[in-house]
Parts: structure tokens; sequence; C-alpha cells
């Protein structure tokens, strides 16, 4: 009888097992078909046309001397936090010397490129001013320096293939402001 209390025992044992392999074998089937859980980022808004950025600039430069001019901002009524300017020039007339910030709150990042030159600026961290933007501010400072005489133009292009020139508010939506040309005489 003992022998058979053994046997019975183990044909229990056995099962149990195979009962918890076959339920944990299901589970896993189940994990493995469900359909995958769509993570979403946070949303951005995008504004069509808003804001501009504008020239400020002396008409004519001198062909070997540093010339300086500045691309103003507007942003309306909004708070802005950061900014793309895509500017385009003639590399063979101009040689892009520096790009500053003209607003101390933000700090300036370039990227030079063949035909032009991206200007990314950042607010400071640490800054609390709200930074609302008049066509008369001034937001950054270039410097060219003239390799040729004659007609030349600056503009602030759209976008790029991948780039584009956009304001950026406090609530992190982006506005695309209307952009300008600027023709500069190189004697």
């Amino acid at each position: 009888m003992e022998s058979l209390n053994k046997k019975m025992l183990a044909v229990i044992a056995v099962g149990g097992v195979l009962l918890v392999l076959v339920l944990f074998i299901q589970q896993r089937k189940k994990q493995s078909t469900l359909p995958p859980v769509n993570v979403q980022e946070p949303v951005q808004k995008v504004t069509a046309k808003f804001g501009s950025f504008i020239f400020e600039n002396e008409p004519t430069a001198k062909r070997g001397e540093p010339y300086e001019f500045f691309v103003n901002g507007s942003s309306g009524e909004k708070q802005i936090v950061g900014f793309d300017i895509i500017l385009k020039y003639d590399p063979n007339a101009f040689t892009f010397t520096a790009a500053k910030s003209m607003i101390a709150d933000f700090q300036i990042f370039t990227s030079k490129r063949d035909t032009y030159v991206i200007v990314t600026g950042a607010k400071k961290p640490e800054s609390t001013v709200p930074t609302i933007l008049n066509d008369d501010d001034k937001l950054v400072s270039f410097t060219v320096t003239p390799k040729q005489t004659g007609e030349f133009s600056f503009e602030v292009v759209e976008s790029t293939e991948i780039e584009k020139s956009q304001m950026v508010d406090e609530k992190t939506t982006v506005v695309y402001p209307s952009v300008a040309t600027m023709s500069v005489e190189v004697k």
C-alpha cells in the first residue's frame, strides 16, 4: 500500500509540474500575440505663419572689410524660448565670419553649410524674463567679409531640405515667421 501511495504521489507531482508548464507556455503565447503598446510623444501644435524675421542693414559694404547686419524678430504676443534662422548667401561673394546673439538671455549655435548658415537660438535655462519680440528687436548680428564688388543679396529662407526657419514659444508651439531678403552693394 505504501508503494501505491508513493506512485500516486509521484503521478500527482508530475501532473502538477506538467500543468504549471502548460499554463506557463500559454501565458507566454498570449503575451507575444498582444498588439504593441502605442506610446505617444507630446504633440507640438504647429501654426502656419506668425511673426517675422526682418533685416536691418546698411545698404553698402566695402570689399575686404567686415560687414555687420542684423536679423530682427517679431513674435507678436508670444513669448519665445527658441528659434532657428536659415541665412542664405553667396559663398563666392562673402566669407561668413560670425553670428552673435543680440539678446542676453539667449545663447546661439551656428552651423555653416555650403550656401547658407543655420543659427539656432535657445533661451538660457536660468532666464526667467519673458522674451516677446517686436519688429525693431535685434535678434542676431551677422558678420561677413565681402570678397568681390557688385550687388548681392542675403535671404532668410523658409526651409531647406531638412531645416526650417522657425520660432518656438514657451508652450513648445512651433511657429513659422515670414521671411525676408536684403540687398547690399559691395564697393
